[in-house]
């Protein structure tokens, strides 16, 4: 159970990670929904307090796939400020629009 956990927390680190190189290279957050990304932050925190109940000797895979997302999670939503004021986002964004 363990292993399947820590290969199913590798891919949703690299799906966070998709997202978040694309926000940055486009300057705009695109489809993705801050509301959905604080609820996912949500029960990524229920799950961290989740797993730290079941104590460290079994919890621990599931306190890595909690964290790991919370993590990631976190960046997105920063992502969401950078791109309203941050003058490299808009730059990007002007850029992306001239090239269509």
């Amino acid at each position: 159970m363990a292993v399947m956990i820590v290969c199913i927390t590798g891919l949703i680190a690299h799906g966070y990670y998709s997202q978040i190189t694309l926000v940055l290279k486009a300057g705009e957050t695109g489809a993705l929904d801050r509301k959905m990304s604080v609820f996912i932050l949500m029960m990524d925190i229920s799950t961290i307090a989740f797993s730290l109940s079941m104590g460290l000797k079994q919890g621990w895979p599931l306190l890595l796939l909690a964290s790991i997302s919370a993590i990631t999670k976190i960046a997105v939503l920063y992502l969401f400020r950078w791109v309203r004021f941050s003058p490299i986002a808009q730059a990007r964004r002007v850029a992306q629009n001239a090239g269509s």
